[in-house]
């Protein structure tokens, strides 16, 4: 299969084709590809074939004085009227002599051609130039979305990471011979909620798991105390999700006094 042209090789073509230099097979190639319906073609073209009109105009060539096919045609008929040997007659003085007019064809069509070369390389380098920086605009925005797919991937990892290290925790505890399992019933907050208590008294680690908590406490927070000594102390402020549940994991819980209970109430924000 054939690799697809890059496009800057149609717009050679196109400068190529209106300079009229261009030759087949080049010149079919180009238009069966304009005629497929290109989009920056259908715009370059015309754009170049204005520049070479107007260019064209602006190279007027220079006209003959008056009078001076005349003045050639008499100069010839004398000259066939003299006699053989005769002497040339000589020069008389005239009021419109003869101009020598410099030719003006090839200069001027030389610095014509290199005029519309270079005002159609001037438009192919601003077509070129837009056509970058759509390229550029296009890279940019490719990068902007793999960045905000890195930050999520990103994301996801850590919350990996974090529930790997969770997970080991709670091996962790459960394998200790110092952890205990306990059931929480009868919930000052909500009479129907339930949940159970994962603790190791000798580390002051553990996990409260909690379900069936009302969701809607405006203005309040639950909170989360260890009865010690007979006495409550705060472990922690903790909300719940959509379906009332929690899972609340502690750490560095003092084993003096022992704990001899977990509560849960509902307490001010704040």
């Amino acid at each position: 299969m054939t690799a697809a042209r890059p496009h800057d090789h149609f717009e050679e073509l196109a400068a190529a084709e209106v300079l009229g230099v261009l030759a087949e097979p080049e010149r079919s190639e180009l238009m069966s590809h304009i005629r497929g319906g290109c989009p920056i073609c259908r715009v370059v073209y015309p754009q170049l074939i204005d520049v070479a009109d107007l260019l064209v105009l602006g190279a007027e060539s220079m006209a003959p004085p008056p009078g001076l096919k005349a003045r050639i045609m008499a100069a010839a008929a004398g000259s066939k009227s003299s006699p053989p040997g005769a002497a040339p007659a000589p020069a008389v003085a005239s009021d419109s002599p003869i101009r020598l007019v410099p030719r003006s064809s090839g200069r001027e069509r030389l610095y014509a051609g290199l005029a519309l070369a270079a005002s159609l390389a001037f438009v192919l380098l601003g077509i070129r130039s837009m056509a970058w920086r759509a390229e550029l605009d296009r890279a940019r925005q490719g990068v902007e979305r793999n960045s905000a797919e890195l930050l999520r991937l990103q994301g996801e990892i850590r919350d990996l990471e974090l529930a790997r290290a969770d997970q080991a925790s709670l091996i962790e505890l459960l394998q200790n011979p110092g952890s205990g399992l306990v059931t929480l019933a009868s919930l000052a907050p909500a009479p129907g909620a339930s949940g159970k208590v994962l603790f190791d008294r000798t580390l002051g680690k553990g996990y409260v798991w909690v379900r069936d908590l009302p969701v809607d406490v405006d203005g309040k927070d639950y909170q989360l105390w260890a009865i010690q000594g007979g006495t409550p102390r705060s472990i922690g402020v903790f909300s719940v999700s959509a379906d009332g549940s929690a899972v609340i994991p502690l750490s560095d819980v003092s084993a003096d006094p022992p704990v001899a209970a977990f509560a849960i109430t509902l307490e001010p924000a704040g």
